[in-house]
């Protein structure tokens, strides 16, 4: 991006330039690349996609932010097109062109897509365009907030000190605009933010406790010269892209072709799953590191099972959590506090999760007396990973949580061939074929339409399950991944029954429990 587009606008640099960067804040819309041309020009002949044309391939994807791009003065149209095209001449998913407003010489604007893809009226899916100001302010530094969380409401923005008293600062801000201060976007602060408290509230009202504010940011800084955009994104209640605030600090250096953003507060993501099949239902709290307070139970602060907890087989939403490492006490389901783990199980940790990571926590084998210790009772913790599979594919890994079941091979069966595809599994193992990723397990892999699987003994021909007619397309937001658990017994009857847990790991998470569907299906 430190070359001019003249040349694939086909035209010649005149002396006044502006610069023009485009921001990815669609939380379902897939990765993207974006044409640019003249407002004169009769259509995109020529023109190549922005980000194939330096060399990205992979396009530009949710929170990221690309750094400016010097172009010649002027009106523009804006066309976002599938990354790694090789032109301009289909638009993706169908979507309209875009007017841009006329920029001058020297003038600076951000280009972001916001909304939902799918979304009606409010929430639709649109791009939208914004003037910025990057004149330096030596002594002090200047901060704006951009409302692009398709479905929250109008919301302030301010400090919070430490007896939760709240001072608005951008007030009233709906989606998708900047917030206004005075007669501008930018607050320009006496003196650099030393370390202060940020949340946001529904505009207008007034909340009792930290608890209760939907976003909270500890520790804020800017330093001096310093010019930040605070794009609020996300969704309430979604828990694979959880409303939080990217952060663009707009006239740092470009980190390579993307301007420096932060996605805070900083997070990690943990769910948990229930696949002991004889174990009762839980509920379940946690502490950070090894000592301290357990916090919970949190199943029942969540509202998810409605105070009965998980019951077999189950897999949770992700619950937010700081970054650490922790400690996981199980409770009874209807456990008022953590003061006692449930049937006098141990506590567990799970290893350190860093800023941004997945991982999902399974309960598996047996808590019933005279169970062999290989397939007793324990928690363990798997990495899920964030990215998505490459394009038109889908991300399909497999665990195996059956207790008394040998190591298996699950494969594909067509034309009376059998072909492994996740070999020699033992329990409590998630499979790693080879070119899985390292440490997530999953394999990308071409969508299935009406395949036939088989789960058989390991090396043998013996088939422990049969499941036919699989279809698992690539048509998902943000990608389809797919967690594949075989659970229940061997001679398991009813709700115990030998089968395939199927859980989709990108999708969003409906009463706090994960999409998933067990497979065969019956009693």
């Amino acid at each position: 991006f430190r070359r001019t587009l003249a040349h694939h606008l086909g035209t010649d640099a005149p002396a006044a330039m502006v610069r023009v960067r485009v921001a990815h804040l669609s939380p379902n819309a897939p990765a993207v690349d974006v044409c640019l041309r003249p407002a004169s020009a009769s259509g995109f002949a020529g023109v190549r996609p922005t980000l194939a044309s330096n060399m990205v391939a992979a396009g530009l994807s949710y929170t990221q932010v690309t750094a400016y791009l010097s172009v010649p003065a002027g009106a523009y149209v804006a066309r976002l097109v599938a990354p790694g095209s090789m032109n301009c001449d289909t638009a993706l998913a169908g979507l309209p062109d875009v007017n841009l407003p006329a920029l001058t010489g020297g003038q600076v604007a951000t280009v972001a897509a916001v909304g939902v893809l799918g979304g009606m009226g409010d929430t639709s899916f649109r791009v939208v365009p914004f003037i910025d100001d990057l004149t330096p302010a030596p002594a002090t530094s200047k901060v704006r907030v951009i409302h692009a969380a398709p479905g929250v409401p109008a919301v302030d923005v301010g400090l919070l000190d430490g007896m939760n008293m709240f001072t608005g600062i951008f007030n009233n801000v709906s989606f998708p605009n900047a917030a206004m201060v005075g007669m501008g976007t930018y607050l320009t602060t006496t003196q650099p933010l030393p370390g202060v408290t940020l949340a946001a509230r529904p505009a207008n009202m007034n909340i009792p406790n930290r608890a209760g504010y939907p976003l909270v940011i500890d520790g804020v800084q800017s330093t001096a010269g310093q010019i930040i955009t605070a794009f609020a994104i996300g969704q309430l209640g979604n828990d694979q892209t959880p409303l939080s605030a990217l952060v663009c600090a707009d006239n740092a250096p470009a980190m390579g072709l993307l301007t420096p953003c932060a996605v805070l507060p900083q997070r990690a993501f943990v769910r948990v799953a229930h696949l002991s099949p004889d174990a009762p239902a839980v509920d379940f709290c946690i502490r950070n590191g090894s000592t301290g307070d357990f916090v919970g139970p949190v199943l029942r602060a969540n509202n998810i099972g409605g105070g009965m907890g998980a019951s077999f087989p189950a897999l949770t939403q992700y619950l937010a959590v700081a970054p650490g490492a922790y400690t996981v006490r199980l409770v009874a389901p209807n456990a008022m506090n953590c003061a006692t783990s449930l049937a006098g199980l141990p506590d567990y940790n799970l290893p350190m999760l860093p800023a941004g990571a997945r991982a999902t926590a399974l309960a598996t084998g047996l808590v019933g007396m005279g169970a062999p210790m290989l397939q007793g009772f324990n928690l363990t913790a798997i990495l899920d990973g964030n990215a998505p599979p490459p394009a038109g594919q889908i991300k399909l890994r497999f665990f195996h949580a059956a207790p008394d079941a040998p190591a298996v091979d699950v494969g594909v069966l067509a034309g009376g061939m059998f072909t492994p595809v996740f070999p020699n599994t033992q329990f409590r193992a998630l499979a790693t074929p080879m070119g899985s990723e390292a440490n997530t397990g999953y394999l990308s892999i071409a969508p299935l339409a009406s395949a036939n699987l088989q789960v058989r003994v390991a090396g043998m021909s013996t088939v422990a399950l049969d499941l036919p007619g699989v279809s698992l397309p690539a048509d998902a937001p943000n990608g389809r991944a797919i967690s594949v658990f075989a659970i229940g017994r061997l001679q398991g009857m009813g709700n115990t029954r030998l089968s395939a847990f199927v859980c989709q790991d990108r999708q969003a998470a409906t009463a706090g429990i994960a999409p998933c569907v067990r497979v065969p299906a019956g009693t």
